[in-house]
């Protein structure tokens, strides 16, 4: 069983994009269709969409280059040109292959699923970078995670998403919280002594405690990289939704920024799915639990280099 980092597919997409636009005017009917692909799997992944159901139908790509709907022309047509792409334009030494590389990104392969049992033939773009799923005993003691999803944050988040992560800005934030949590207190204490308005006093005491709350998960980004996303920020369709600091490998600076993800991973000891979440007998760090036995399948969790070894 193959599973892809969404984070890691969108991230070649994005190059790929950057590159086929580069010689838009260049391009045969391959990359054509190969270009309408990468275009209309980036807009999945932004549409929210999770990462095993970014795929598409010969009908889907031939209405976004030839701009028809004829289904038995469309199957003959496209089947074409995905071979070619299979086998060049996206091969291992490929131009575009080439260039992901280049810019530390994981190259693109072409995949195709056959018609089966009544199903539609099925293809989609995927990274090497894949987790396989093993029987091998030694494997038991380790898992791997992917990120599956990139949730969308409430529409008045949205420009704080993707900031780059500066001392400064961290300073201001905490200043802020540490500020708001203290006029709090102050303000509580006014209310029992009945110098300041009930309705003033809820408004402040509100606001310190969502700064205070604040104030913690930029702590808990600071010495872990990670942190729970509270529900005010991003709808929780799902579980696994977290804050993850991640560095920008694309900029000579290789500044910190702070991004989304929904991670997900499959036990191999007993084929589970785990929830990621902070452990006090773990010394309040994040590991992955098992939903079905969480006191006994605790593994590790390494946002870094996805992967988790076992605790007990």
């Amino acid at each position: 069983m193959i599973s892809q980092d969404i984070q890691e597919l969108k991230e070649s997409l994005q190059l790929a994009d950057k590159f086929l636009n580069e010689k838009l005017n260049q391009q045969d009917k391959a990359e054509e269709v190969l270009h309408a692909i990468v275009i209309k799997s980036l807009k999945l992944i932004i549409d929210e969409v999770s990462v095993r159901d970014i795929y598409f139908y010969y009908t889907n790509i031939y209405a976004a280059v030839w701009g028809e709907g004829d289904t038995d022309k469309a199957s003959r047509t496209v089947r074409k040109y995905l071979e070619d792409i299979s086998n060049t334009k996206l091969s291992a030494n490929s131009e575009i292959n080439q260039f992901l590389v280049s810019e530390n990104c994981q190259p693109l392969f072409l995949t195709v699923a056959p018609s089966t049992g009544g199903k539609r033939t099925q293809f989609y773009l995927i990274t090497c970078r894949h987790v396989e799923e093993s029987t091998n005993e030694q494997s038991t003691n380790v898992i791997e995670y992917v990120v599956t999803k990139l949730p969308k944050p409430h529409w008045w988040v949205k420009p704080l998403m993707e900031i780059k992560v500066t001392v400064w800005r961290v300073f201001c934030v905490v200043a802020i919280g540490v500020f708001l949590t203290w006029s709090g207190v102050f303000y509580l204490t006014k209310i029992f002594s009945g110098s300041i308005s009930v309705p003033l006093a809820i408004l402040t005491v509100s606001l310190a405690a969502i700064a205070g709350y604040t104030v913690m998960r930029l702590n808990d980004l600071s010495t872990k990289g990670i942190t729970n996303i509270p529900s005010f920020i991003v709808p929780l369709k799902q579980s696994n939704n977290l804050f993850t600091l991640v560095r920008d490998d694309k900029e000579k600076k290789r500044n910190l920024k702070i991004l989304v993800f929904t991670y997900e991973s499959k036990f191999t000891l007993c084929g589970a799915k785990k929830i990621v979440e902070k452990s006090r007998d773990f010394h309040n760090r994040y590991v992955g639990k098992c939903s079905i036995a969480p006191s006994e399948h605790v593994y590790t969790f390494d946002h870094v280099l996805k992967k988790g070894r076992l605790l007990r």
